[in-house]
């Protein structure tokens, strides 16, 4: 028989789905996954989202996160910002290779 996953020997944060929630139930399963014994991670603060994140039995990790209050704002900028500097970058590489 051929197994399409294998269990994983050590937690990745790194390989993980995430999962939009409501900032109420981001705590509320926060407390569930620790009364049930669930390895679990959190809350932490990334400052424009909150996460909490669980190992399955697998060993994968499920992260479920809500908007920080700032989300909106903290995108904007970082959006903003990162096209900006895209763009000064382009400027600089044509200058640097004689494109106008």
């Amino acid at each position: 028989m051929k197994l399409y996953y294998h269990p994983v020997s050590t937690v990745c944060f790194d390989l993980h789905i995430a999962l939009e929630v409501d900032a109420s139930t981001l705590e509320a399963m926060c407390r569930r996954g620790r009364v049930l014994g669930v390895p679990t991670r959190g809350i932490s603060d990334h400052e424009f989202i909150r996460s909490v994140y669980f190992q399955d039995p697998n060993g994968y990790v499920v992260e479920l996160t809500a908007k920080h209050p700032r989300h909106d704002e903290v995108m904007e900028h970082a959006r903003t910002g990162a096209r900006l500097e895209l763009q000064r970058w382009q400027t600089g590489h044509s200058r640097r290779h004689g494109q106008s």
